[in-house]
């Protein structure tokens, strides 16, 4: 098999576009970790059609990769497709290198954070989340600042995944940020990372923003933290106009287990919404289970 893997992936550089395209298909069905380099490199083949192949291939060969030795021997290689002059290629290897967490993928990917490539900044900060490496931090947070929404939303939820309370005051920062999904993903982060400080600026979004989303993500971190004051902000949300914050305002409700509660939930029996009320009545059986 190993002959085999070898010879196509010899292939990949055959002058006849068929050839290469067939190599990169049988490369996928075989599912050899050793093939990951070749194929990113043969994502700026020439021919559109041999380039689809490959990525493909790539997604069949990405859900058993990481964990193998060959994968892991690919480091080296993976590293340096990061400054392929082809964003096709930089955007996967900083894709692969997070799945691969390897500590010497770490200030590649820092650095790949600042790439010409929106996608590729994206890319690197959803894997520098997948890292979980405390040094990944305060590049993160300073990619909250991207003039791309995407880059920056995927940094808010890196930064939610390492849970270091250094992120807590920029992310309250990006609760006002102009992009509703950014917002969001700040809200559900600062829930991820627990911290109290993080308090009354949650409260804040559920009074003045606009976005439904926005408002729920915030609620359900609201219930992460806690907190006792977050209990009558909460029972507020119980009457918003959107059935997601009300359904996740009881859910939090639930989680704090607070007695203040009883009376609101229990009128949030008769909610209009289904999901609502079954979810009043589960955060009643949690208050009173306590």
């Amino acid at each position: 098999m190993s002959d085999i893997v070898e010879i196509l992936i010899k292939k990949l550089k055959a002058k006849n576009k068929t050839v290469r395209r067939y190599a990169a298909r049988a490369l996928g069905k075989l599912k050899d970790a050793r093939a990951l380099g070749p194929l990113i490199s043969a994502l700026t083949d020439s021919d559109l059609d041999v380039r689809e192949t490959v990525k493909e291939a790539l997604f069949e060969i990405d859900h058993i990769w990481p964990d193998s030795e060959e994968a892991k021997m690919a480091v080296p290689e993976f590293i340096s497709a990061l400054k392929d002059r082809d964003w096709h290629v930089r955007w996967n290897a900083a894709k692969a290198l997070g799945e691969l967490k390897d500590e010497r993928v770490l200030e590649p990917l820092i650095s790949a954070l600042k790439d010409s490539n929106v996608i590729v900044r994206w890319n690197a900060a959803k894997a520098l989340g997948e890292l979980k490496d405390g040094r990944a931090v305060e590049p993160l947070i300073s990619a909250l600042k991207d003039e791309d929404e995407s880059v920056r939303w995927n940094a808010a939820k890196a930064l939610g995944e390492l849970k270091d309370r250094r992120a807590v005051e920029p992310l309250i920062s990006v609760l006002k940020d102009r992009d509703w999904y950014v917002r969001r993903f700040a809200a559900w982060a600062l829930g991820a990372i627990k911290d109290k400080g993080a308090l009354w600026a949650l409260i804040c979004v559920l009074i003045i923003d606009s976005d439904k989303y926005v408002r729920s993500a915030a609620v359900l971190a609201l219930g992460k933290l806690k907190d006792e004051g977050a209990v009558e902000p909460l029972i507020s949300a119980l009457k918003d106009k959107d059935e997601s914050v009300r359904w996740n305002a009881a859910k939090a409700l639930g989680k704090l287990k607070d007695e203040r509660a009883v009376e609101p939930l229990i009128s949030a029996l008769k909610d209009s919404n289904e999901g609502v009320r079954r979810a009043a009545t589960k955060a009643l059986e949690e208050i009173w289970r306590k």
